[in-house]
């Protein structure tokens, strides 16, 4: 298994993990490059944050499943994926939760803290 996965295959997980596509099925090339698009825009704005250790096309591994779903709830409105009844304050409040949580996972991986503060550490 490769260490490292791709755009495309980001693109794809998120249109699956939304129904957009079928496991068996490639997706249309206009909604693989919007959500690539929408996943450099994200990555510029982590690189900022001192977020990412990896280059925008060579996603680990062990942090490809948190990115697919923080990419997914970057891209679930334009694809229709707002849930029935949320108002815009909601979901944008929906959205930001989300995708805090989502960050502490990629914390784990970058060791970047949120505080940006440093920690005493002993082991017993």
């Amino acid at each position: 298994m490769s260490t490292t996965r791709t755009e495309s295959e980001l693109a794809k997980n998120v249109l699956l993990h939304w129904n957009i596509v079928a496991a068996e099925e490639t997706p249309a090339a206009s909604d693989s490059n919007y959500v690539i698009k929408r996943y450099r825009d994200f990555y510029e704005t982590m690189a900022v944050n001192d977020e990412t250790y990896w280059s925008v096309d060579a996603i680990p591994s062990a942090i490809f499943e948190p990115l697919t779903l923080m990419v997914a709830l970057i891209v679930m409105a334009p694809f229709g994926k707002i849930p029935a009844g949320m108002t815009p304050a909601q979901f944008a409040e929906s959205l930001d939760e989300g995708l805090r949580v989502l960050r502490r996972l990629l914390r784990r991986t970058t060791n970047v803290r949120s505080a940006n503060t440093s920690t005493h550490f002993e082991d017993f």
